[in-house]
């Protein structure tokens, strides 16, 4: 593994991102979303969250770029950034949570992307996208840009 923390820099970096995800509210937000994307009233009334403080951690995840979000007329639509992020949370989950499971942990280790398709649709631009279920029912949602 090339990625463990062998200078100051990389640690401090890795416990930046541990700090991040270590604060209850921000969890919660993300274990929501990992169910697929939400505006916040969904969010809200999901977690039970108040608006006010709602609001201060989707900022958070936002600045540090781990949910993007899209308009859609007047309301906001939160999503976890792509498939490595949810991979991220999904392992901190399994490995930390209470009731730790390792075939649950090999399952999200093991995950493998379906070959890319690419969509056209909805968003209006040119995603490369991998097989999961969101949703809206498709079994393809879309994780990256590509540019034309």
């Amino acid at each position: 593994m090339n990625n463990l923390p062998r200078t100051r820099e990389i640690a401090e970096n890795l416990v930046q991102r541990l700090r991040l995800l270590a604060q209850p509210q921000r969890l919660m937000v993300l274990a929501c979303l990992l169910e697929g994307e939400k505006s916040v009233g969904q969010i809200e009334a999901e977690t039970g969250i108040g608006q006010p403080t709602l609001s201060q951690q989707l900022a958070e995840l936002r600045r540090a770029e781990i949910v993007i979000t899209r308009k859609e007329a007047r309301q906001v639509i939160y999503s976890i950034k792509d498939s490595m992020e949810e991979m991220r949370i999904r392992l901190i989950c399994a490995a930390c949570g209470p009731e730790f499971d390792t075939e649950q942990l090999s399952g999200v280790l093991r995950r493998k992307k379906a070959p890319p398709c690419y969509d056209t649709g909805r968003h209006g631009g040119l995603f490369r996208t991998y097989r999961h279920r969101c949703l809206s029912g498709i079994d393809t949602c879309c994780n990256e840009f590509v540019q034309k």
